[in-house]
């Protein structure tokens, strides 16, 4: 009787192993989906704005009005605070797409369809990164290598605008 219970025992656990490394390389993890945090989320402290997307000429002309900024769903990052010495490329030539970020994710999100957030966050500083074409996006830098740094302070919310124009030129 202990063989039968001790080869029942392993059954199971290489079962349970299989099933695992399945869900795990297909992709289908046992994480939770990609929560909202649209501007309907009222918040007290944290960061909120809109993720809008710029292409094509943007040159200023003779009787072409300002842009219109039309907000782009889109999952992004906040992460503590990145910086280029730490952050991985994801080609040498493309400094605004990141393998890695070099900085630990807090908290990740999708915008609401009209490209709107708002997130509960402690106060801090951050960095912002969108997700586009599979990397990790930022487009501003501070004069010390910081990537898209923001801070929340004590019972107030940050506004972050977030343009991606990585297919414009100016």
């Amino acid at each position: 009787m202990p063989l039968l219970n001790h080869f029942s025992i392993r059954l199971k656990l290489s079962l349970l192993a299989a099933l695992l490394s399945t869900s795990l390389v297909s992709g289908q993890s046992i994480r939770k989906k990609t929560k909202i945090a649209s501007c309907r989320n009222r918040i007290e402290q944290g960061v909120s704005g809109l993720v809008f997307e710029v292409s094509g000429n943007q040159m200023p002309a003779p009787g072409k009005g300002a842009p219109v900024r039309k907000g782009t769903q889109r999952e992004f990052g906040i992460f503590l605070p990145a910086n280029l010495a730490t952050a991985i490329k994801a080609k040498k030539e493309e400094d605004c797409f990141f393998k890695n970020t070099g900085s630990r994710l807090v908290q990740r999100a999708k915008t609401g369809k009209d490209g709107c957030f708002s997130l509960a966050l402690m106060p801090g500083k951050y960095s912002i990164f969108v997700r586009e074409k599979g990397f990790w996006y930022a487009n501003s830098f501070g004069g010390n290598g910081e990537i898209f740094e923001f801070e929340v302070f004590p019972d107030s919310v940050t506004h972050v605008d977030f343009r991606i124009n990585h297919g414009a030129w100016y």
